[in-house]
């Protein structure tokens, strides 16, 4: 659903419809003006940088959802809303960070959103990897983001390069998770494993899975 909605919006943005516009007067209607010079101040400048970073925002829940839901498994509603809010909360934090980060030793803002980007993306891995229970994920995600850090330093004398690698880091993201997906959609358990959880059934008669409740095949 989260997808969906990221999907409308955009297209909703291509074909010329002013979101923002529409979105401030939502927001000014409902809340008042503080909110909105708040919306404007913090919540669009971080998810600006969101997009453009090696940092996970609303754009990695157009890729990591869908790649969920491919993945066979039930997941619990706790954590679907978990995701959507750390998608959204991330980079909110990043920017509410960066100044107390300057106060206690970031010689720059520069290398204070390079130092919390890579706690995010620490975080993210980590994530990541409970999640999957893959090592490729896991593997591609840690040299991924080590690159994209690098670039994110060498932005200093070549411009342009960490916006670059940010939408090639999604990319790879997305390819990565969206492959890991689809081999487990396909993989095949043994037949006396069940198909969602992987509990042993030998033995039961249940038409269900005692563990999860998935139909037997």
């Amino acid at each position: 659903m989260a997808s969906l909605v990221l999907v409308l919006l955009a297209g909703a943005t291509a074909a010329g419809f002013d979101v923002r516009y529409a979105l401030l007067s939502a927001i000014d209607s409902v809340l008042g003006i503080d909110a909105v010079m708040r919306f404007v101040t913090l919540w669009l400048p971080a998810h600006f940088f969101a997009l453009s970073d090696t940092l996970p925002g609303p754009l990695t829940l157009l890729y990591l959802l869908p790649a969920l839901h491919i993945a066979p498994g039930r997941r619990p509603w706790w954590l679907w809303t978990s995701l959507i809010v750390a998608a959204i909360a991330l980079p909110v934090l990043r920017w509410l960070a960066l100044p107390w980060v300057m106060r206690y030793g970031a010689p720059s803002y520069h290398i204070a959103f390079l130092e919390l980007a890579v706690v995010i993306d620490v975080l993210l891995i980590g994530g990541l990897y409970l999640l999957t229970r893959s090592r490729m994920v896991l593997a591609v995600s840690l040299v991924a983001t080590a690159l994209g850090c690098v670039a994110e330093g060498a932005s200093l004398s070549i411009p342009y390069v960490p916006v670059a690698f940010g939408w090639i880091w999604h990319a790879v993201l997305a390819a990565t998770l969206l492959t890991w997906a689809i081999k487990a959609r396909h993989y095949r358990l043994p037949a006396h494993l069940c198909v969602s959880c992987g509990y042993d059934l030998t033995g039961v008669a249940a038409p269900v899975c005692p563990e999860c409740g998935q139909a037997r095949n």
